[in-house]
């Protein structure tokens, strides 16, 4: 999820894959050491992406806007959908070192 040479789809899967596991087995999630130190920083890193290149940037975020995809999206929905399923106190407490 981390890397960029992925393609967003791809990205997007293993993302889903973790997001589906927390709603089936939230507490085991939520004590794995790797959801707080590989899972949300992949996920800040994804809503932190953006376009490099001014043109495509400017095209590519309204196509964005209508189909509700890229990284930034997925990972933006994916943080709201993991908060309510391992609970805001356990989600603020991982994320907060990560922004803070």
């Amino acid at each position: 999820m981390a890397s960029e040479n992925l393609e967003d789809a791809t990205r997007a899967s293993a993302v889903e894959v973790v997001l589906s596991l927390t709603v089936e087995m939230p507490a085991p999630v939520r004590k794995a050491p790797e959801t707080a130190s590989m899972f949300f920083p992949a996920l800040i890193k994804m809503l932190m992406e953006v376009e490099k290149d001014d043109e495509v940037w400017i095209n590519s975020a309204e196509e964005d806007e209508i189909s509700a995809t890229g990284p930034s999206h997925t990972a933006q929905d994916a943080l709201k959908r993991i908060s309510v399923d391992l609970g805001e106190k356990t989600t603020l407490a991982i994320v907060q070192p990560l922004i803070g």
